[in-house]
């Protein structure tokens, strides 16, 4: 089962759209609309009051672009490695959030991260699956860079959602 979330106040009808299949999504009182699915492994967007679909602006993954639709992820699946790791020293660091979407032309990580270089940073993606919102650390000297796979890039709607898989 996959449970859906997006925060969208204004629409009075929202739906997820899963291989072309519109699935009703529920309102509360605070603006959510939510609905579980059973489907695995598949694009997703939200569909407001029968408009064009949507990315979900809180994906973790954006294979086709910041305007194409999001990717399911289960997070739980992910093998990690690090452990050991235990972060980097806040103390005098400054924190820049790039949004990927708006930074350059193409809207990709990739090209966001051709750019960086005048920044003196890290690039790290803040997402597990490497798409989602890109957040760079500016630092001193900056000598290393995570990139996210070739092609990903972040999401940008006025709304607020979340797909996950359990």
């Amino acid at each position: 089962m996959t449970a859906f979330a997006v925060w969208a106040p204004k629409p009075d009808r929202v739906e997820v759209q899963l291989d072309d299949v519109l699935h009703p999504m529920l309102r509360d009182d605070r603006g959510w609309w939510r609905t579980t699915v059973a489907h695995e492994g598949s694009d997703y967007a939200f569909v407001l009051d029968g408009g064009e679909p949507r990315p979900d602006p809180r994906s973790a993954w954006q294979p086709h672009g910041v305007h194409g639709p999001s990717r399911i992820v289960d997070h739980a699946a992910f093998g990690w490695t690090d452990d050991d790791w235990r972060g980097i020293p806040l103390a005098g660091s400054v924190l820049y959030e790039l949004h990927v979407g708006t930074f350059t032309a193409d809207g990709t990580f990739d090209a966001a991260v051709e750019r960086l270089d005048h920044l003196c940073c890290r690039a790290t993606p803040s997402t597990a699956a490497g798409g989602g919102a890109t957040t760079a650390s500016r630092g001193t000297p900056c000598t290393t860079r995570t990139a996210a796979p070739t092609g990903s890039s972040g999401s940008s709607t006025p709304a607020t959602g979340a797909a996950s898989a359990s």
